[in-house]
């Protein structure tokens, strides 16, 4: 059990103050990031920008989210996080078209559903590992020791290298998408295509922890 504590809590603090370094650079550079992706003059420009700052708040919350599966799942629990991430989807399918289009909010709305139902799952993740004792709070407003840090770090090191690779990616191609079409048509079709076989492969990851087929 302690160690259990050591791992999720130090898992924790490093997330948090990443993501709290990544929303510091969104925050004071929305722009420059938008440039990675979006020709100067697009008009999503001026969409995508509020939703940028908006979601930027999503990631600590997503941060603890992501740690707090990995910790379930580590204990192998896995019906938990199932659980937890269905919640915080039906949540957020629900919250769209209310703000979206009963509130009138668009894009902003969208923006601010994602952050609602991010927030609604870090806060439920942090109320289950309190409950099975996975977390101290004393623990984890501590920094915690390079000797018991630098596992954590070398090991995740190899699959952050992975994601940011494949970030880089996807920022390419979406960059070449867009300016295909300044309209945003062609960039929207392939937002969609993405975001289906992203859910496809999270249903399918889900289905082989539950031992469906």
């Amino acid at each position: 059990e302690e160690g259990v504590q050591d791992s999720v809590c130090q898992a924790l603090f490093v997330g948090v103050l990443m993501a709290l370094a990544s929303s510091i650079m969104v925050f004071s550079k929305p722009n420059q990031i938008l440039s990675s992706v979006l020709l100067e003059g697009a008009p999503a420009l001026a969409y995508a920008r509020p939703y940028l700052l908006i979601r930027a708040f999503a990631f600590v919350p997503s941060l603890i989210s992501l740690v707090g599966f990995s910790a379930f799942r580590g204990v192998l629990d896995t019906v938990t996080p199932v659980k937890v991430s269905l919640f915080a989807n039906v949540f957020n399918a629900v919250l769209d078209p209310i703000l979206i289009f009963g509130a009138g909010m668009g894009v902003t709305g969208a923006a601010l559903a994602t952050l609602t139902a991010e927030l609604v799952s870090a806060v439920t993740y942090l109320v289950l590992l309190r409950k099975r004792n996975m977390i101290s709070f004393q623990k984890l407003f501590r920094f915690p020791a390079w000797a018991k840090l630098e596992p954590l770090i070398r090991g995740g090191a190899a699959l952050q290298l992975r994601n940011v690779a494949l970030n880089i990616t996807f920022l390419a191609v979406a960059r070449v998408v867009q300016g295909i079409d300044q309209s945003g048509v062609a960039a929207a079709a392939h937002a969609m295509a993405i975001q289906g076989m992203s859910r496809m492969k999270e249903d399918q990851e889900r289905c082989s922890l539950l031992g469906l087929s």
